[in-house]
């Protein structure tokens, strides 16, 4: 099949940090993320997987949301599943919530009718924007030349 015929299925792989990934800051995406890394920040996406090995500090919100791991704050989710295996300190805002036998919690549990109303990462969060700017190699008067001089933009 030729490049040019690619056809986008509409569904994106899922974002997988791995146990090697340290984040500092916000992640987004419409889709699912796998975190088995250490994140400390907000999460926002449509699913989400706290791996065993993850170790998240901050707010995660999605509609599903899997704790296997380590979460210490608030969880907004519409289905929210502590695993036998999770440890978590904060509140849980849900829908549904479901607690195995051998998880930890510390916090708070709250039944909301629309618990992602309240994520600090709002769902439309405008997407990067895509239009570059001319490289000025440290000096503001003047712009990088590609070797068949035009002009990068």
């Amino acid at each position: 099949m030729s490049s040019s015929k690619i056809i986008k299925s509409g569904k994106a792989a899922p974002s997988i940090l791995s146990s090697d990934i340290n984040v500092i800051g916000q992640l987004f995406a419409d889709g699912e993320i796998h975190i088995d890394g250490h994140v400390d920040g907000d999460v926002r996406s449509a699913t989400l997987v706290i791996g065993e090995s993850a170790n998240v500090k901050g707010e995660i919100a999605a509609d599903d949301v899997t704790i296997r791991g380590r979460v210490k704050g608030t969880i907004l989710g519409k289905r929210v599943h502590l695993c036998a295996t999770s440890h978590v300190e904060g509140e849980i805002f849900h829908e549904a919530l479901a607690i195995e036998s051998g998880s930890f919690f510390n916090g708070s549990v709250h039944r909301e009718k629309d618990p992602l109303a309240k994520a600090s990462i709002p769902l439309d969060v405008p997407a990067p924007s895509t239009e570059t700017k001319p490289s000025t190699n440290g000096h503001p008067d003047k712009t990088t030349q590609q070797p068949s001089g035009q002009q990068i933009n």
